[in-house]
């Protein structure tokens, strides 16, 4: 656990690939926030996993994290860190195992070979995203000899394993004043409309709303391949029961997300009214 950051890491023995984060805030003796959430580490759908956490400690607002992770025949013992303190930056960049280089005159960038799942995206420290085929064997991307395509010599990169940041919002539940509090009510019914989503410096973040009826919706903001900040307010369009529809916000990219807050607009009819 960190008291500096208001956060508690745990392990599990049945998922050795997972970290199972619970964050929570206080002002003065109020909870405002308790939230579980969990980091997810390799290919979710290999077996055996390809990444196992050993062990993991915090020294301040970092986390220290000792795994093990299996490429090929080979395994490595290695140790990474994740920075809990919020240092939003215009040009970080969020990959998993990241390493940064210059490539030599040959047009390679000298990595470690400790990427438990195949590199085939990777960033400029201009925010451009750069794909190509990947060449891991010698400790080496854009390999010549491979059928990579190389960007040339002196071009500073960003190496890592992308990885998807997901949340699903809760059912929504419209609330009527009982004393000195709201709760729930039956005699209302209720339809969501909107979904406002106000953000600031975000690179990309996809918005899907699914139902049992009906197909997918999905909205994004901003881009997955070339970096450009927005902010802003952002309205989607749901129009669905809010007991039967699941709202989930996903980046797959390497580029920030920052939501500051959400509203709901609605459709409420009163069947009766409370005394």
């Amino acid at each position: 656990g960190s008291p500096t950051e208001d956060v508690l890491v745990a392990l599990s023995g049945d998922a050795s690939n997972c970290l199972y984060v619970y964050k929570y805030f206080f002002s003065g003796n109020q909870k405002l926030l308790s939230s579980w959430s969990k980091f997810v580490f390799g290919n979710p759908a290999d077996t055996p996993q390809d990444v196992e956490i050993i062990g993991c400690q915090f020294m301040n607002s970092v986390l220290y994290v000792f795994y093990r992770t299996y490429y090929g025949a080979n395994d490595f013992l290695s140790i990474g860190k994740i920075n809990f303190e919020p240092n939003p930056s215009d040009t970080e960049l969020y990959l998993d195992f990241q390493q940064a280089g210059t490539t030599d005159s040959n047009g390679q960038l000298t990595v470690d070979t400790i990427f438990p799942t195949n590199i085939n995206t990777h960033y400029t420290n201009t925010g451009a995203r750069y794909s190509t085929n990947t060449y891991i064997g010698s400790g080496k991307l854009f390999n010549p000899s491979s059928s990579s395509v190389s960007p040339g010599a002196g071009v500073a990169f960003t190496a890592g394993c992308q990885y998807t940041m997901k949340y699903r919002f809760s059912d929504q539940l419209f609330k009527l004043p009982a004393d000195k509090i709201r709760t729930p009510s039956s005699s209302v019914n209720a339809k969501l409309r909107n979904l406002n989503l106000f953000v600031d410096k975000t690179g990309f973040l996809k918005v899907k709303i699914t139902q049992d009826d009906r197909a997918e919706q999905a909205s994004s903001i901003g881009s997955d391949t070339t970096r450009n900040l927005v902010e802003d307010d952002h309205r989607f369009p749901i129009y669905s029961d809010p007991k039967t529809v699941n709202i989930d916000l996903e980046n797959n990219s390497a580029y920030a997300s920052n939501i500051q807050s959400v509203e709901f607009e609605s459709f409420v009819h009163g069947r009766s009214k409370r005394v």
